[in-house]
């Protein structure tokens, strides 16, 4: 069912939402004389989180142009040693909640762990599926003096203010931070159906019949060589660098993870832009769509992440088409070809 709110181009939405995350961010951060901590770097091939991540750089890097002192992986032993009184912000994305528990778990720790440094949670969608876990996190964050949650979304923000005793913002996802982008590769479908195949999908595993030059997919696979680049790219920036600091371990592992958010990113960008049209039930390739200027269908996910953000920030620009079901979609898209 299309959505009537006034429509404006892609370059416009994409502004104005990355003005208003600027905005946010600016309010929540600033400068510290200790430096900043981003943690719970998204090591998995999922190319929406490491769109986050390197929005979150972006827009970090503005506020402070000094590069984070270290980030940390949901499954470390051990989370970093930090100073008091610096900053510590979290990842941003969708998992502040029960269905992904590894990272509400870290979170949580983090917020018992470190309640002499401010704490600042980038731009989350919230969702509890059992109520009796809900109490921890609400735990965590009232013995925490100084956490700030930034939510993507209306019903994210009243939950936070029903359940949590914290300050809570509403702020777009940091995605938006990398701005308009041109295709990276020339089409190759017609329609490419980028359809999530892990918990969140609403459709299970749909057998979906689509015309001959369309494609389905998702986008969960990393290519086998990237780790290894990765490794070989940062070793080479460092040496080209002629900066012994970037020779340092911590040093290296962070330009580390940067470089495999970026290859992911990219790996995505390339796959959106094989698409004349796309139809999807993902947030982020909604997203990435709209920065490319592609035309798309959109669904959702089993929870409607993707309609309570566009309906808090407005991201239905002039191509966006909504459906509620897989065959709504196909039929529409067979008219817009």
């Amino acid at each position: 069912m299309e959505n009537n709110i006034k429509k404006e181009s892609n370059i416009e939405c994409v502004n104005r939402i990355s003005s208003e995350l600027r905005r946010t961010y600016e309010y929540t951060a600033g400068y510290n004389e200790n430096g900043y901590y981003l943690l719970d770097f998204p090591d998995h091939a999922n190319v929406g989180d490491s769109a986050i991540w390197v929005g979150e750089e972006i827009v970090l890097n503005e506020i402070d142009d000094r590069d984070a002192i270290k980030t940390s992986l949901v499954d470390d032993k051990d989370i970093p040693k930090i100073k008091a009184d610096t900053i510590i912000y979290l990842h941003g994305g969708g998992n502040f909640g029960d269905i992904w528990p590894a990272h509400q778990n870290y979170r949580n720790n983090v917020l018992k762990n470190f309640k002499n440094n401010p704490v600042v949670q980038l731009p989350q969608s919230i969702h509890f599926e059992n109520h009796d876990n809900i109490k921890e996190t609400a735990d965590a964050i009232k013995g925490h003096p100084n956490f700030t949650l930034l939510v993507r979304d209306n019903e994210s923000f009243e939950f936070a203010n029903k359940h949590f005793e914290c300050q809570t913002i509403l702020c777009p996802d940091s995605a938006f931070a990398i701005g308009p982008l041109n295709r990276t590769v020339p089409i190759k479908y017609d329609v490419l159906l980028l359809l999530r195949t892990d918990k969140e999908t609403k459709f299970g595993n749909s057998k979906v019949s689509v015309p001959n030059n369309w494609h389905i997919c998702d986008w969960l696979d990393d290519d086998p060589n990237m780790f290894k680049t990765a490794l070989w790219k940062v070793r080479i920036d460092a040496i080209k660098s002629f900066n012994i600091s970037e020779f340092s371990k911590a040093r290296r592992e962070f330009n580390y993870y940067n470089t495999l958010a970026n290859m992911r990113v990219k790996r995505g960008l390339d796959l959106l832009s094989r698409g004349k049209i796309i139809i999807t039930d993902r947030l982020h390739v909604h997203i990435l769509s709209t920065l490319l200027g592609i035309p798309h269908i959109v669904l959702d996910n089993n929870y409607q992440k993707i309609k309570r953000f566009s309906n808090a920030f407005n991201t239905s620009w002039d191509g966006v088409h909504w459906a509620s079901t897989i065959e709504e979609a196909i039929e529409l898209a067979k008219t817009i070809v």
